[in-house]
């Protein structure tokens, strides 16, 4: 490839029968899909060609969709599904934006349902998923950067909505 990708999305499912796709964000900061950028899928597979460029995007909820250069039908479209969506570094935001879970370490993590949790001290990446460690109370708690859990970031704060029981793990 060449130069460095980023992966920010994962195809989640087909739209309609001309070739559109459910994308859902990494996480929540993770850079939209936008008209004009140039991604590859990830695991390539014989059908679709691996390298495309958003030709559409807009948004649905946290998800959003889109529809690539290459991708015409259902059947590609389905053959897509569950791929990792990777973007050049280069066509990403400029370096010193906040791009994602590494921009929120010091902000206040609060839970809609039981008010502030404390602050987000670290992130720890996996490879299913990006975990917050939120020093809760004097212990650290590990929090799913995932929808639903991860509901929105905004000035200084983290805003989530915890299922019942996961601070007591």
């Amino acid at each position: 490839m060449g130069q460095g990708y980023r992966a920010i999305a994962t195809i989640v499912r087909a739209r309609g029968t001309k070739g559109e796709l459910v994308c859902r964000p990494w996480h929540a900061g993770s850079p939209r899909l936008h008209e004009g950028l140039h991604v590859a899928l990830l695991p390539p597979n014989f059908e679709v060609d691996r390298f495309q460029e958003v030709v559409f995007a807009a948004d649905d909820g946290g998800d959003q969709r889109v529809r690539f250069s290459g991708i015409a039908d259902l059947g590609d479209a389905c053959a897509c599904v569950d791929a990792r969506v990777l973007a050049p570094e280069a066509e990403l935001p400029e370096e010193g934006e906040p791009l994602g879970p590494e921009a929120w370490i010091g902000l206040r993590a609060v839970d809609e349902a039981l008010g502030e949790l404390g602050r987000v001290r670290s992130v720890e990446e996996g490879p299913a998923q990006t975990l917050l460690v939120i020093d809760h109370e004097g212990k650290d708690v590990l929090v799913p950067a995932v929808a639903p859990i991860l509901m929105s970031v905004d000035a200084g704060t983290v805003h989530l909505s915890c299922p019942a029981g996961l601070l007591d793990l």
